[in-house]
């Protein structure tokens, strides 16, 4: 949910505030968020705000973890592939239309109020034959993929993105390249209108998620002879 700050009256502190601190970076970047930028946006003294945090780190702390509330949905689906799908999906889709919020995510604390959800998924991928280390990593990886194909975009993002202006660069070089030189180039031009990030991105979760589950089942039946042979 999206809250709109209109004033320490009509919100309740501290989620009003840390709301109000998301927003401010979300305009101006991390730099741009001072207890007394956030004390024009809530319309308070800037002493009063130091009720609720004693130090601009805290307030950092505060509103990464209101950031991770927001990067991970409710929970989707019964499988560990549902969630981690959903989970991926959803944060890409929020980094993306909040690009200033990713400087956030280098905060080192680790919020009580996030654990669940990582609880919960590493207990689904439990369920389905995965080892505690091997869940773990399984999951940052697919973390992984969903920030980094968000920096990427970003990076490479504008009118057109880098990489859709290549494509048709090389599709414009088709007309004077030698075909039978690069035959698969040529038999891949047309094609080249389809492509986009969210192709991109979505391939890449699905071979993931594929991949992992090959993984697992490889290495659940390895145990199977394991014990067979002891």
């Amino acid at each position: 949910r999206d809250y709109k700050v209109t004033g320490v009256q009509t919100c309740a502190l501290p989620i009003c505030l840390v709301d109000a601190a998301l927003a401010t970076i979300d305009k101006a970047g991390l730099p741009g968020l001072t207890i007394r930028t956030l004390a024009h946006e809530l319309g308070v003294p800037p002493m009063t705000l130091y009720s609720h945090f004693k130090t601009k780190s805290e307030l950092l702390d505060l509103a990464f973890e209101r950031l991770l509330q927001r990067l991970v949905p409710p929970e989707h689906g019964s499988t560990w592939q549902a969630e981690v799908e959903e989970v991926c999906r959803h944060m890409r889709g929020v980094l993306l239309q909040h690009p200033h919020w990713i400087a956030l995510l280098t905060r080192v604390v680790v919020p009580l109020s996030v654990l669940d959800v990582y609880n919960r998924l590493l207990g689904l991928m439990g369920r389905d034959g995965f080892r505690p280390e091997a869940a773990m990593f399984a999951f940052s990886s697919a973390m992984s993929l969903a920030l980094g194909s968000v920096l990427v975009e970003r990076m490479m993002d504008g009118p057109p993105p880098i990489p859709v202006q290549r494509l048709a660069l090389v599709k414009g070089m088709l007309v004077e390249m030698p075909r039978r030189r690069y035959p698969r180039i040529a038999a891949a031009a047309p094609k080249f209108d389809r492509w986009s990030f969210d192709n991109v991105f979505e391939l890449g979760l699905h071979s993931l998620i594929a991949g992992l589950a090959e993984r697992c089942a490889r290495q659940k039946g390895d145990g199977k002879r394991r014990r067979r042979l002891a």
